[in-house]
């Protein structure tokens, strides 16, 4: 069930996320991890259930970054269509993109979310740039300002960060906007193709649950102490564990080459 932001504009400001406390915005990023690890077991959840402060406040919407071993494992961002959204519905709405997948990043799999990094951007103050499109590049402040390009064939979504580490200027800044949406650089400025601007504020990054494990750093002698343990029925799982470094039992499979063949060890979470 969607929840109805607050509509006036003295509602809007109050809940700008600038403003927002530390300790709030750690509440969003955990939140969004929740609601990502529910959806992922088949299971739904409501805002009222989420029970987090800020979840009905109204956003002009939410960029998604998952990282994994220092790698982009996944990115999704959804924006208010004629009006802002509630954090609410934002979260779930981009939680929904990670979980269904792009042909760039496949569905993150449940498996993997206890080695995931989490990232938000908070979107506000977003603003219909179709009214003036000559005075469009004037209103970009390289820096503060990200665009979102829309058209019947695709959208793209840049932040302002791209802009400075990219030295482009606020033409450029459009033209490429237009060319990542799939269209031609020049077509920013054609009548079909709908543009916002937006402000955003990053949120504290949440880290992984638990470190990945690297099997290259096992030795052979603790490499020989597991295998004997496998075939040793009698011998407590916990035993191993505790002669072994507590990142060794962070893995999600094992494959074991034997004489007969090759055994396959599988471990879910």
């Amino acid at each position: 069930m969607s929840v109805e932001p607050p509509s006036s504009a003295l509602e809007l400001s109050l809940s700008l996320p600038k403003q927002w406390q530390r300790e709030e915005q750690e509440q969003v990023t955990a939140a969004f991890k929740e609601i990502l690890h529910l959806r992922m077991l088949g299971e739904t959840v409501s805002a009222e259930e989420m029970a987090f402060d800020l979840a009905i406040v109204p956003v002009g919407g939410v960029m998604a970054r998952v990282s994994r071993a220092g790698g982009l494992r996944a990115r999704a961002g959804r924006i208010g269509e004629q009006r802002p959204l509630s954090l609410y519905d934002a979260l779930s709405q981009v939680v929904e993109a990670i979980i269904i997948g792009s042909q760039k990043f496949p569905a993150l799999t449940l498996a993997e979310l206890c080695f995931c990094s989490f990232e938000l951007t908070i979107l506000h103050s977003v603003t219909d740039a179709d009214d003036d499109r000559a005075s469009l590049p004037e209103r970009i402040e390289i820096g503060k300002t990200g665009i979102m390009l829309m058209h019947g064939d695709g959208q793209a979504m840049l932040m302002p960060d791209l802009a400075v580490e990219n030295a482009w200027g606020p033409v450029t800044f459009l033209r490429e906007a237009a060319r990542r949406s799939g269209i031609a650089s020049a077509d920013w400025n054609h009548e079909n193709v709908m543009v916002r601007l937006f402000h955003r504020v990053k949120l504290p990054r949440l880290l992984p649950q638990m470190t990945e494990f690297d099997p290259s750093g096992i030795n052979r002698e603790d490499a020989a102490n597991f295998v004997r343990t496998l075939e040793d029925p009698a011998k407590p799982l916990g035993e191993l564990h505790a002669s072994l470094d507590q990142d060794f039992v962070h893995f999600q499979g094992i494959s074991i080459e034997t004489e007969s063949g090759q055994a396959l060890f599988k471990v879910s979470r």
